[in-house]
């Protein structure tokens, strides 16, 4: 395993329990602990995590690790999902994406996909689209986010209410085990939400670890969740709980 895998497997593996220890992590990706010192240090340093006697921690103040490193998370989830997803796509939609990881997965699953008309905040969609020529692509403007490669603001959501789309495609930060998507920056739940508002329909792509932890600010509520994909490592008490709030 090479030093980004390690490093991304450790951050990820932060993010769903908070800590680590130096042994479980030595175990788990087969290198040795002086190795696994080595990479605490060095995201340390980054400022990605703290480490602590015999391992290490989030810091107070992480939200999400970088978009480059979520990239690189749970790949193979994310092609399932996004398969998924194209199943419910025809000829002349107008497409709603947000800026997500998922969602930059999505763009690249858009080249299978009949010629649409998408619009995205996302910098780092718009030049996967942009290769794709059967689709028409708009670039949402506005300031550029500091936290990831996307546009953001007012003028990024005044932008949005302009559109009248048929479909919005997104996945947030949670969704918690009440199906409530959330997401670590204020910002982008509100841009979720005006996307949300300007959509006919609405597509939810979360992987199963979204549904066992919460985020800081709520997209909708669950009563305005119409349709979710998740991923087949969901349990069968998650997915009832998914049904009985009414969601396909």
């Amino acid at each position: 395993m090479w030093s980004p895998e390690r490093h991304a497997y450790i951050l990820q593996s932060l993010q769903r329990r908070q800590r680590l220890s130096i042994d479980e992590c030595a175990l788990s990706m087969g290198v040795s602990k002086e190795t696994v010192r080595r990479d605490l240090i060095e995201l340390e340093q980054q400022g990605q995590l703290l480490r602590v006697h015999g391992g290490a921690v989030l810091p107070a103040s992480a939200a999400e690790p970088p978009f480059e490193v979520r990239s690189r998370w749970r790949t193979e989830e994310k092609s399932a999902l996004t398969r998924a997803a194209l199943a419910r796509l025809e000829p002349g939609m107008c497409l709603l994406m947000d800026a997500g990881t998922t969602t930059l997965a999505m763009a690249h699953a858009l080249s299978q996909a009949p010629a649409l008309f998408v619009v995205t905040n996302s910098i780092a969609a718009a030049a996967v689209i942009h290769q794709q020529p059967q689709h028409q692509l708009m670039l949402i403007g506005g300031p550029v986010s500091s936290h990831y490669p996307a546009t953001s603001g007012e003028q990024a959501m005044d932008a949005v209410r302009r559109i009248r789309a048929d479909l919005a495609i997104r996945s947030p930060s949670a969704c918690g085990p009440q199906l409530s998507p959330a997401n670590y920056i204020a910002g982008e739940a509100m841009f979720a939400q005006a996307l949300l508002q300007q959509s006919r329909q609405h597509l939810l792509l979360a992987d199963s670890t979204k549904l066992r932890h919460d985020s800081r600010h709520q997209i909708c509520p669950p009563s305005q969740v119409q349709c979710l994909i998740t991923d087949s490592k969901a349990s069968a008490d998650e997915l009832a709980r998914i049904r009985a709030q009414g969601v396909g």
